[in-house]
């Protein structure tokens, strides 16, 4: 399972320093391009990503937003054909993300440095494995970061993506 949060940040300088002061790994930097299509709901999303020529379908199922948001993942590498057959299947395209990522390996989680097109700049930090301590992990890692665990975000970045249209269109 997925256990995961955000922090909205303006810059990524404080929180790469110190992960470059305590020996993080950086795994990648990439442009990811994130495609949603139907079936699409609050607790569900089939997404084909786009991640540097790597095409990744994703179903991703919520489970839990109480501390941390907790989701069950399934993915499996596919070509860029998929993008074809979802439509030619009666999949929608509900919206698409891009992002600018840079990863990092650090204390068992993942530290993501995220740009996302129309909402900003998010250190995001993902825990995968049993959900009964991943909340204990997160926290762990998000203070040694220099994070403010009271300001985190449980919400998907698509979730903000379509707020922020919604209240465009008030």
């Amino acid at each position: 399972m997925e256990v995961e949060v955000k922090f909205p940040v303006r810059s990524f300088g404080a929180v790469r320093k110190k992960l470059v002061e305590f020996g993080a790994k950086l795994l990648y930097k990439s442009r990811e391009e994130d495609f949603y299509f139907e079936p699409f709901s609050r607790k569900a999303v089939l997404r084909l990503r786009n991640h540097d020529g790597d095409w990744v379908l994703t179903y991703k199922e919520l489970v839990s937003r109480k501390d941390s948001q907790k989701a069950i993942e399934l993915e499996t590498h596919v070509e860029p054909v998929m993008m074809d057959i979802l439509k030619k299947t009666g999949h929608k395209l509900v919206m698409k993300k891009i992002k600018q990522r840079e990863a990092w390996q650090f204390k068992g989680t993942t530290v993501n440095l995220d740009t996302v097109e129309g909402i900003g700049k998010f250190i995001e930090i993902e825990f995968l494995g049993k959900p009964e301590i991943g909340d204990s992990v997160l926290k762990n890692v998000s203070g040694l970061l220099g994070l403010d665990w009271d300001s985190r975000i449980t919400v998907s970045y698509i979730r903000m993506l379509l707020e922020r249209e919604k209240n465009k269109n008030v």
